[in-house]
């Protein structure tokens, strides 16, 4: 039934729940796609990204949240902002992938930095991002 609710969240029907955990799953690659950036094709990416969510994220999220062997600890791991299952996975993940893949395209040509591309438009992504961000926090 999807309005019973769960015992994680007493209040809130459990599909929305599900949801609201849905969003963490897809917001939590984002936070790696710089580590990518000129070092992987999109379709590799994606690929990386879908095996990482199965095989990574989702069992670390079940240990922490879902009642897994790291919530049965003595003391129990508890991770209420998701620095450990969003955070600590993707900064882990994005330091592998780096350090597998290299240095990006053109890194000694432009001396490490390089020059931007379309400023207007990064301000518009910092701004949607900062929005939404804003917003999706709001509701944890």
């Amino acid at each position: 039934d999807y309005n019973t609710c769960s015992r994680h969240a007493p209040n809130v029907p459990a599909a929305l729940y599900g949801f609201f955990q849905m969003m963490f799953a897809a917001i939590t690659p984002l936070l790696m796609t710089g580590a990518f950036a000129e070092r992987m094709r999109f379709k590799a990416y994606m690929i990386y990204i879908i095996l990482w969510e199965i095989l990574i994220y989702y069992p670390v999220a079940h240990w922490i949240w879902g009642d897994g062997w790291m919530s049965t600890l003595n003391p129990p791991v508890e991770d209420f902002a998701g620095g450990i299952v969003i955070h600590t996975t993707a900064g882990a993940a994005s330091l592998v992938c780096a350090l597998v893949l290299g240095q990006r395209k053109d890194f000694d040509k432009y001396d490490g930095e390089f020059p931007p591309s379309n400023l207007p438009l990064a301000a518009l992504r910092g701004a949607l991002l900062w929005t939404s961000w804003f917003g999706f926090k709001a509701g944890s």
